[in-house]
């Protein structure tokens, strides 16, 4: 039984509230982001860091000419394309017990 339970402990998450508070809403791209991660539980947990992860991702509808085996032609489609700009995974605290 004591297994199953040191198991079922590893395996299950803890019950945690995460809350961001920005100090804006919007930011320019290679802008510092400024706040605060509260971090809440009502039960002991561990972890080995904690940390936010940010995307800026830019779509656009853009046309492109496609050859259309059906029309024996070529045919202009619109289709999405995305780039990722910035990628970052800060880590905003280290080991907690």
């Amino acid at each position: 039984m004591g297994f199953l339970k040191k198991l079922t402990e590893k395996v299950t998450p803890p019950k945690v509230s995460l809350k961001i508070n920005l100090n804006k809403n919007t930011y320019f791209l290679g802008e510092n982001l400024e706040g605060e991660l509260i971090v809440s539980s009502d039960e002991d947990f561990n972890a080995e860091e904690i940390r936010c992860e940010f995307q800026c991702v830019e779509a656009a509808k853009v046309q492109k000419r496609f050859y259309d085996q059906a029309l024996k032609r070529e045919v202009i489609r619109e289709t999405w394309e995305t780039a990722t700009l910035y990628s970052a995974k800060p880590c905003l605290s280290g080991p907690i017990n």
